[in-house]
């Protein structure tokens, strides 16, 4: 079934426990989260051990466009991380991340997931906002899907959005809640074509946990 995006939230909950076989270290047990902000980066830690570094700027890919707007590293309770990005067989997947890959805007087709056929891409679009509720820490980055210049056509903003991330105080694991809110800010609709994948959230494991992918 195709549809199309005039305004549009997805929320995932997401988490990292214990059946995975990872082992909390003492020094993080009772430590607090905080949540800091530099030029590149939104960072989420527990007292000294790193939870997830959001990135802000743009990453340059090995082929394709420098993206920004996603998660890497992702790390368990341990310190371990379990994220990667620009992986040789995908340079496209970034940690933890989302975006369409089979969309139409104006008889165009925009692929925001492979970037490097340098149709559209995710930015960061400059505000962040930082936030510390009961149990948790977060912060809420303003970001862009572009449709980047092609032909004549000059680069458009398509969407415009608002990613919510909270790490909750939870020793056992990671837990993560990870809300998107998605609006068209074109003057028609961007729509999507029936596909097997994409548009929600996605995930690149390590490359060191075996397999080709």
């Amino acid at each position: 079934m195709n549809t199309s995006i005039s305004r549009i939230v997805l929320r995932c909950f997401w988490s990292l426990s214990l059946a995975w076989g990872f082992v909390i270290p003492v020094a993080a047990v009772g430590e607090r989260l905080t949540v800091e902000e530099t030029d590149a980066l939104v960072m989420i830690a527990r007292g000294r051990a790193p939870a997830l570094t959001d990135h802000t700027a743009l990453v340059p890919a090995p082929q394709g466009v420098s993206s920004s707007g996603f998660i890497h590293s992702l790390h368990a309770p341990n310190g371990g991380v379990v994220t990667s990005i620009h992986a040789k067989d995908h340079y496209h997947h970034m940690g933890l991340w989302h975006a369409w890959v089979h969309t139409t805007l104006r008889g165009r087709e925009l692929d925001f997931w492979n970037v490097k056929k340098g149709e559209a891409t995710v930015r960061f679009a400059g505000r962040v906002v930082l936030g510390e509720g009961k149990d948790r820490v977060g912060f809420t980055a303003y970001q862009e899907q572009v449709a980047l210049a092609h032909d004549d056509e000059p680069e458009e903003v398509v969407l415009a959005e608002r990613l919510t991330v909270w790490v909750h105080d939870d020793e056992s694991a990671q837990v993560i809640d990870y809300e998107i809110e998605q609006t068209n800010v074109t003057d028609v609709a961007l729509e999507l074509p029936a596909y097997r994948y994409g548009g929600g959230i996605a995930y690149r494991a390590p490359e060191n946990w075996g397999g080709v992918k």
